[in-house]
């Protein structure tokens, strides 16, 4: 037996694809059919591709002190926070596999004033934040009285510690193998030495990023360059004079590309560009109107577990660029947002009052009081015009909830509404518990699987144009199809 339908020009349009992302830039109709005009807690499964909601976040450690700035020490394997106290900024190390306040470590006070620039070196962690250069070894905090007084930025390279000096606008590297030794000798191509940055040429240092074989440098005049070469045989290379960074934690390095944030755009450098004085691909052409809400010298994080660049905004907002579908998708979280960072493909948020780690089975995010609040997600698709009406006739949604609760979660094109359908939990009979042997210790599999739930409507909806909208805040679902059966007449 056939499904019959009286018109013969019906279609059904299936959207389950939606890897293209946030394109908040033009009109909603003449965006791709797999991008999305708004888009918030929502993003695309790593393995599928299908829109699903982000990871909510669980609390490892909270502080009675306002964090201004916080690392991962992966070779002391503790987290380093440095508060903001009337004492000053205080720099505190805590155990990371049982952080407890009891195990907080006051061990100095910042030498500067700046949000710290921190890199790996020897036994723990270098801190750069405007002063003299720090060092934490895993157990002090050692303040380098022979390195230059204006150390903006640390990097390490080639065996030498490498400072930014911006008061003399320049680059000091130490001598090899030794972050306290800075006294330049001539006769000594080990010692201590400097390189200093555009000669005259009206800008001040911002900062600087490792690209495969070259450092690349940042100042406020838009130019940018290439230092390539170790002493005696470097090499200072101009490749730019428009690009737009916009401060000193406003880029990040992605192996063989660095991403340079600047006021109303998103810049890329990669290897395969001939650096010559041409401005960097801007790639954020969709995305300008989000980008005029970032403060202008707003951090960007790379976070390799997620395969994603986040860009840190005010009052928890995050712009979110996927490296794996070269799009952009947005989080709200609950409150401010200090930074991020990863470590065992854990991923660690850090907020004024604490640290939280992103957790797959949760849709809930801590509130400023330190207590735990429900996101919220939503979705609007590319609207789609008739040049006479459209007819919808029928309406389907197919997804895989989470969560038991959805009274008001929901899926709509315009007056239609459909609920999301409740997940029931169930054993699949192929996998039976019952006489199952097999240990669960490290299984990942669940016990109770995220079933594909179905929602139909057979309507008649008359309209010009037809959006698909999406929104709740109950828990976390994957969007595996949406199907609109319409005629246009």
């Amino acid at each position: 037996m056939r499904l019959s339908t009286k018109h013969a020009n019906q279609q059904t349009i299936t959207m389950y694809d939606f890897t293209g992302g946030l394109n908040s830039s033009i009109s909603p109709e003449n965006i791709g059919e797999n991008q999305l005009f708004r888009v918030v807690n929502m993003e695309p499964d790593g393995a599928s591709g299908l829109l699903k909601t982000v990871a909510g976040t669980k609390e490892v450690l909270t502080v009675p002190f306002k964090i201004y700035s916080a690392y991962y020490d992966r070779i002391n394997k503790k987290f380093i926070l440095v508060s903001i106290e009337d004492e000053g900024k205080k720099i505190y190390a805590v155990n990371s596999k049982n952080p407890t306040r009891e195990g907080l470590t006051s061990l100095a006070t910042l030498s500067g004033d700046l949000k710290p620039i921190y890199t790996l070196w020897e036994d723990g962690v270098l801190v750069a934040s405007g002063g003299k250069l720090q060092y934490y070894d895993g157990e002090a905090v050692q303040t380098l009285s022979t390195s230059p007084d204006k150390c903006s930025g640390v990097y390490v390279r080639n065996g030498r510690v490498f400072v930014s000096d911006t008061e003399q606008n320049k680059i000091v590297y130490s001598a090899v193998g030794d972050e306290e030794n800075w006294e330049e000798n001539t006769n000594d191509d080990s010692s201590s030495k400097w390189v200093e940055t555009g000669y005259k040429d009206g800008g001040k240092f911002i900062g600087m990023v490792n690209l495969s074989d070259a450092i690349i440098i940042f100042k406020d005049n838009g130019y940018v360059y290439r230092l390539t070469g170790n002493f005696p045989d470097w090499n200072m290379q101009e490749i730019s004079r428009q690009l737009d960074c916009g401060g000193r934690l406003s880029f990040c390095s992605l192996t063989n590309t660095v991403l340079v944030l600047g006021q109303y755009n998103l810049q890329m450098l990669d290897t395969t560009q001939d650096y010559s004085d041409i401005k960097a691909g801007s790639i954020s052409t969709q995305i300008t109107n989000q980008l005029q809400q970032m403060p202008l010298d707003a951090q960007i994080v790379f976070i390799p577990p997620l395969n994603q660049v986040w860009i840190i905004g005010e009052n928890g907002f995050v712009l979110i660029y996927s490296t794996t579908y070269k799009s952009f998708f947005t989080r709200q979280f609950n409150s401010n947002v200090i930074t991020a960072f990863s470590y065992e493909n854990n991923v660690f948020v850090v907020k004024e009052n604490g640290i939280y780690v992103l957790d797959d089975s949760s849709f809930v995010d801590s509130i400023e009081d330190g207590s735990f609040a429900n996101l919220s997600w939503s979705f609007t698709s590319r609207r789609m015009v008739s040049a006479h009406e459209y007819l919808l006739k029928k309406f389907q949604i197919n997804v895989s909830p989470a969560f038991l609760d959805a009274e008001k979660d929901s899926i709509n094109v315009g007056r239609i509404k459909l609920i999301i359908p409740t997940s029931t939990k169930y054993a699949d009979d192929s996998e039976l518990i019952y006489d199952n042997d097999t240990l669960i210790y490290n299984n990942t599999t669940k016990i109770y699987p995220e079933v594909a739930m179905s929602s139909t409507i057979k309507c008649v909806q008359r309209s010009r144009a037809i959006t698909v909208k999406g929104n709740g805040r109950h828990g976390r679902l994957v969007i595996n199809s949406i199907k609109l059966d319409i005629v246009e007449v």
